[in-house]
């Protein structure tokens, strides 16, 4: 068996925006090589700015019905992430070693750090969402706890299942949309997250794959 299985053949990678895989538009692309061989593992698509905003709009259309969805019903979604991630535990952690050329047991481990932070948003449910709060004698104060919208994280190559996963079991959990940009270096990960997202059963647009180099688009988008 070899030290970390690496795809037979590059993978071209699309984009995942609004629950399906698209090829963007116009993209060049970059090749992802293998730390561990030097050969090429995949094709990355540095997307366009059309896309991106393809993307933010998609998400922000997803906003509306994920942030009024129940937040149990948000973390049953979760746990199905949870419980798909865990059973393809050796498929990420190889894909993550091959990508950023680490050890296949430090890369299981940043994916067990994941799955760790995804169990401690489906704690969430619990969370006080707001009250009233009497400040003084006849005096009351109005709380309320609300999602942000649609939210970005864009990652290092360092740990291609870990880091993500700090941002968007959390940013889904309480009710936003979340859109991702992996590292041009470790892109397969992010497709393999983003299959196991669509199959857990989050609806179009709730999470979002997008790739591309170091400049990025997002802060061309209207902040909503």
């Amino acid at each position: 068996m070899p030290l970390v299985e690496l795809p037979p053949e590059p993978v071209r990678l699309d984009n995942l925006i609004n629950g399906s895989w698209a090829t963007p538009s116009g993209a060049s692309y970059l090749d992802v090589r293998s730390p561990y061989t030097g050969q090429v593992i995949g094709q990355v698509p540095l997307t366009p700015p059309a896309e991106v905003e393809r993307a933010v709009a998609a998400a922000d259309r997803a906003f509306a019905g994920w942030s009024s969805t129940p937040i149990k019903e948000r973390a049953q979604a979760i746990f199905k992430m949870r419980e798909l991630m865990l059973a393809g535990l050796e498929r990420l952690a190889h894909s993550a070693a091959g990508e950023a050329g680490k050890t296949v047991a430090e890369a299981r481990a940043e994916v067990l750090k994941g799955i760790e932070v995804a169990e401690f948003a489906l704690s969430l449910q619990n969370l006080d969402t707001g009250g009233v709060l009497e400040v003084s004698r006849g005096i009351t104060c109005e709380y309320r706890r609300e999602p942000l919208g649609v939210v970005a994280g864009i990652t290092p190559f360092n740990f291609p299942a870990m880091v993500p996963m700090w941002m968007f079991p959390i940013a889904l959990a309480l009710g936003n949309t979340f859109i991702w940009k992996p590292s041009e270096k470790v892109p397969l990960t992010a497709n393999l997250i983003g299959a196991l997202m669509n199959e857990a059963g989050f609806p179009p647009g709730v999470f979002s794959v997008v790739h591309g180099g170091k400049p990025a688009s997002f802060i061309s988008a209207p902040i909503r």
